[in-house]
Order: C-alpha cells, then structure tokens, then sequence
C-alpha cells in the first residue's frame, strides 16, 4: 500500500508541477476522489455522469453513481450507510439495450427510461447527468435507502 500511495503523491506532484493531465481510468474511487479533479462516471461504455470530484461525490445524481459511491468503505458515521447492491444482469455493452443503458439495474426505471435514451442535462458548476429522473433522484434514494445513505462522503 505505501508503494502504491508513494505513486500516486508522485503523479498528483507531476501534474501540479508541470500542469499536467492525466486520463485516470479505475474503479478504485478512493483513488479517484484523490487524484482527479473531474469525474466521469460510465456505464456500459457511456458516460452517464461528470462533474468536479468534489461535487459528484457530494451530490450524486445518475442511480448507477449512486451505487458505486454506496460501496466505498466509510470510517467513521453514526449509522451504518445503505450499501446499493444493483439486481439484474449487466446487458452485452456490444448490444446495449435501448433507451438508458442502465434501465434494466436501475431501481427507479421507469418505461421512459426503456424507450428514450437521456440526454445530458446540466445541473450547474460544470455537472451533467444522463438520466431522465435525475431531479427526483435524491428525494428517491433517500426514501430507499435512508438518511444514513447521504452522509456518506
């Protein structure tokens, strides 16, 4: 591990130094949060959601976002954070389905979502999302998965 974080306190150097831009493809979200400015969050090939690090990891907006960020390990909070487990099979990304690509995990699917692919919306500060229910997205996982679920970061 501490070889590990010597190589990313070495990038996060460089790139200040010489004004670098990195790429960073993981799935390691801590990692993300550390080293990235902006995120891009995919799924099945296609960017759902991007946004200044700090403020996706704030305020989610996409399901699949919502998950992801539901499995990274919390120290300390006073109740136990809702960990998102998403049902259903992950669809061939060679034949995605059509409308959402996420449509067929998402908890909050509607047949809106099944027909019509979403289009980015912007939400503000450079924060875009592509789904069709992202305004009802926060008010709907809390209701799922609780309060503990959004004090998670």
């Amino acid at each position: 591990m501490a070889v590990a974080s010597a190589k990313l306190n070495m990038l996060k150097e460089l790139q200040y130094r010489f004004n670098l831009t990195y790429l960073f493809v993981t799935h390691h979200l801590l990692v993300v949060k550390y080293i990235s400015d902006r995120v891009a969050v995919m799924y099945l090939g296609k960017i759902v959601e991007i946004a200044p690090t700090e403020t996706l990891f704030a305020n989610p907006y996409h399901p699949y976002t919502h998950a992801l960020l539901s499995g990274i390990p919390v120290a300390e909070v006073r109740e136990k954070p809702a960990r998102i487990i998403l049902q259903g099979d992950v669809s061939d990304p060679s034949n995605p389905p059509s409308g959402c690509r996420f449509h067929s995990r998402c908890p909050f699917s509607i047949d809106r979502c099944r027909q019509e692919e979403p289009e980015f919306s912007h939400i503000g500060d450079g924060h875009r999302v592509a789904c069709h229910r992202y305004r009802e997205i926060p008010e709907l996982a809390e209701a799922r998965y609780g309060s503990a679920y959004l004090q998670r970061s």
